[in-house]
């Protein structure tokens, strides 16, 4: 009996530990979004001041438009990291997230990148919306279009499709790719903390967290992730939400070049 008092005593410490882990995790988070939206106001300024000394230099302006766009849309982020950090809203499924619009906001942050590799992005949404924060769902495809684009090889024009669906119990997204392919035994360790694509098909350990978090937030709003690969043909990414949706087909292909 004592034993057992040890131990129930020990699952509650390791709780509560965990507990204390998790909100420090949090305000972390919140702390450094909020610092970073200091320096980000200050490359807007500077912006600001180049465009009002060179009025007339067109190409300066163009280029400026786009480093201000991508300014724009990091605060953006960073303004719904803080409300994320401080709302639960985003896990309980009270927002409808258009898909077309989503994507929309993938294509606008990952503009140039698409653009220098010739990207072209198939859409077909049988299924238009999803119960889910618009700021998780912008989170997970823009990760996933990002890793397909940057594991094509560079002889071959990237080629992503994304589609969406619906069956009886579940709501899908595919993610399909014509990029590399991963080696079926490293599969598994794709959404593993720390781990990154490397040469093209090989996994090695280094900074990267993109898949992990894309699995964490999948998993935290009652989904599942799964992945299929192929060396050399592509990757397919299949990504699972229990039923909390409303219906509009939708077709629409679009491409960067």
């Amino acid at each position: 009996m004592d034993k057992l008092r040890e131990n129930e005593d020990k699952i509650i410490q390791s709780n509560n530990k965990l507990r204390s882990v998790n909100e420090e995790l949090k305000t972390y988070d919140y702390a450094v979004a909020h610092d970073l939206k200091n320096p980000i106001s200050v490359i807007r300024s500077y912006i600001s001041l180049i465009e009002e000394e060179n009025p007339e230099h067109f190409k300066a302006h163009k280029y400026l438009d786009r480093i201000k766009r991508s300014s724009d849309d990091a605060m953006q982020i960073i303004w719904e990291l803080l409300d994320f950090s401080s709302s639960k809203q985003h896990m309980n499924g009270s927002e409808l997230a258009d898909l077309d619009q989503v994507t929309d906001n993938c294509v606008r942050m990952l503009e140039s990148e698409m653009h220098v590799k010739n990207v072209l992005l198939n859409r077909q949404y049988n299924l238009a919306k999803l119960r889910i924060s618009k700021f998780v769902l912008q989170q997970i495809l823009s990760n996933l279009i990002s890793n397909a684009i940057k594991y094509c090889p560079p002889e071959r024009q990237p080629i992503i499709e994304i589609s969406s669906y619906q069956t009886q119990n579940a709501d899908y997204i595919e993610i399909k790719d014509n990029g590399a392919g991963i080696v079926k035994s490293k599969i598994a360790h794709i959404f593993d903390l720390h781990s990154r694509f490397h040469k093209q098909t090989l996994i090695a350990k280094g900074d990267g967290i993109g898949l992990f978090n894309v699995k964490n937030l999948v998993e935290k709003n009652g989904g599942n992730i799964t992945v299929t690969s192929q060396e050399n043909i592509g990757t397919q990414i299949k990504i699972e939400f229990i039923r909390h949706v409303e219906i509009e087909g939708h077709h629409e292909n679009s491409t960067i070049s």
